[in-house]
């Protein structure tokens, strides 16, 4: 199933320039599973201030991103309808290796699977990050999330 811009706006709290998914897919036969898609332009406001002369994506949104996707793919299948139903935060980032640098006016692909940890409310997700097939970053992050009471 496709997650268009307008739904994940909904869906997230993060909005345009630190939003960074443009849409994403998902598969009901891997429930866990989501890919997301972003494409960095140079005109980003993010990367204002950040090598100037050579822009290229800052090592610490990687982490951004995947936690991103997983929170999509975590909204989506609680059933989430809008961003004011739910808290959420990045507990913890673990073993983030990046492996070269993004370069702006590209296409960047996030795929990420997100699991139940063993404590409540929590879910681990580790993610990869390519661009033109090629594998940028991988890593393991930790989410806090918890729905509103109804």
């Amino acid at each position: 199933m496709q997650i268009d811009k307008n739904h994940i706006n909904k869906l997230l709290k993060q909005k345009p320039p630190f939003l960074f998914v443009d849409f994403a897919e998902t598969s009901e036969h891997e429930p866990n599973k989501i890919t997301a898609f972003f494409s960095l332009k140079k005109s980003n406001p993010i990367l204002n201030g950040h090598f100037p002369s050579e822009p290229v994506l800052p090592g610490v949104l990687f982490a951004e991103m995947i936690a991103q996707t997983a929170l999509i793919l975590i909204t989506h299948n609680a059933k989430i309808l809008d961003n004011s139903n739910y808290k959420a935060f990045i507990a913890r980032i673990k073993d983030v290796n990046l492996k070269n640098s993004v370069i702006p006016d590209c296409n960047i692909t996030i795929k990420v699977e997100v699991n139940d940890s063993i404590l409540e409310n929590f879910y681990e997700a580790s993610g990869e990050i390519y661009e033109a097939e090629e594998l940028k970053c991988s890593g393991e992050i930790t989410l806090y999330f918890k729905a509103s009471e109804s």
